[in-house]
């Protein structure tokens, strides 16, 4: 439920503050002791819902102290606000949700421009975030034929030396096509949250303890 996202916790899964100021967390209270009485049951732990959410941005926080360089990921608004807006919220609530600060883009419709604008920003992996149909136009003076412009997007953003490139959006028949120019993921509602966190956390080059 909490990392899929269907039971939001408000600063945690939803709207999460990369600014605010650490808090003293509220423990549950202790587990009630074992009666004497008949049947004998043992006592049931307590654990807060956030606590794996709040694990995955304890991690970028730490890496962030220990390295100096901020866990960032570029959101590659492809088009026009209309087209992009709506998805580039959802990927930036999802991404801050792990501690990964989200580098804004602006409204652009050359993948070239696009590659240039992530070059600028200074992070090393970066998200496609548009409409379907935006995906889906045509590419203009695409190399490989057949490319839509998001595949075209994305060929230009791993040739500027994206390491880790998502695309918001569920990618339905197109799959193949965007993993082949070089989209590693896809982030949409009901993925589970924590499990794709871990996963582009080890892309991204934080240390993970693996159980």
């Amino acid at each position: 439920m909490i990392s899929r996202r269907k039971l939001p916790l408000t600063g945690t899964t939803e709207f999460p503050n990369l600014a605010e100021q650490p808090v003293e967390p509220l423990m549950p209270a202790p587990a009630i002791p074992e009666s004497a009485a008949e049947p004998d049951f043992p006592p049931l732990g307590s654990f807060r819902l956030a606590e794996p959410v709040e694990r995955l941005r304890d991690r970028a926080e730490n890496f962030e102290k220990a390295t100096q360089h901020p866990v960032a990921i570029f959101l590659a608004t492809l088009g026009e606000p209309p087209a992009f807006t709506a998805r580039e919220g959802f990927a930036r609530g999802l991404f801050e949700a792990g501690g990964v600060r989200a580098v804004a883009g602006e409204a652009i419709n050359s993948p070239q421009a696009l590659a240039a604008a992530f070059r600028a920003s200074g992070a090393k992996s970066a998200c496609l975030c548009s409409s379907d149909e935006t995906y889906a136009l045509p590419a203009g003076d695409a190399t490989h034929v057949g490319d839509t412009l998001a595949e075209q997007a994305a060929r230009a953003l791993k040739n500027t030396g994206c390491v880790f490139l998502t695309l918001a959006g569920r990618p339905g028949d197109r799959e193949a096509a965007y993993r082949e120019a070089g989209v590693d993921a896809f982030i949409y509602a009901g993925l589970d949250l924590v499990a794709f966190l871990n996963d582009a956390h080890a892309r991204m080059g934080l240390p993970i303890e693996r159980d």
